[in-house]
């Protein structure tokens, strides 16, 4: 700081702030095909305990069995509160033969959609909430929606 200029030792303030690898990053021996993510219900009330998102995941690869780790993550479309832009809810690590499909179901607990409000209050708020359903949280292969009311 000799010369007025402020020197830092790793250039995560200043640089790109997206990370080297995200979240689930990972390299497997097979390819993976997603097909449409689906919820069970499109509505839920706050005392409801689960929404079921469901997505039938493709071995591409025509010798080899692979596996793959399928990541849900949620966002809130409008919250009351800064909330991250997407949340990880669930994920399921599956084994699947080669060429084969198989339908992945994992349950999101709805009290783990809530929020702690201005008043320190926890609350599954009402409004619409997007599933985002992939192999890690920059490989996004499908989504869907559903509404809490």
């Amino acid at each position: 700081m000799s010369n007025g200029t402020l020197v830092f030792g790793h250039q995560y303030v200043l640089g790109n702030p997206t990370p080297w690898y995200p979240f689930g990053y990972g390299k497997s021996y097979s390819t993976f095909k997603y097909g449409a993510v689906k919820v069970d219900k499109s509505t839920v009330s706050a005392t409801d305990k689960f929404v079921t998102v469901s997505v039938d995941v493709t071995n591409t690869h025509a010798t080899r069995e692979g596996t793959e780790v399928v990541q849900v993550y949620i966002q809130d479309e409008i919250a009351s509160v800064v909330v991250p832009n997407r949340q990880l809810r669930g994920f399921d690590k599956v084994v699947i033969p080669a060429g084969k499909t198989k339908t992945v179901k994992i349950p999101v607990k709805i009290q783990d959609i809530g929020v702690w409000n201005s008043r320190m209050k926890y609350v599954v708020e009402p409004g619409r909430f997007t599933v985002l359903v992939g192999s890690s949280s920059e490989d996004i292969r499908g989504n869907s929606t559903f509404t809490v009311k």
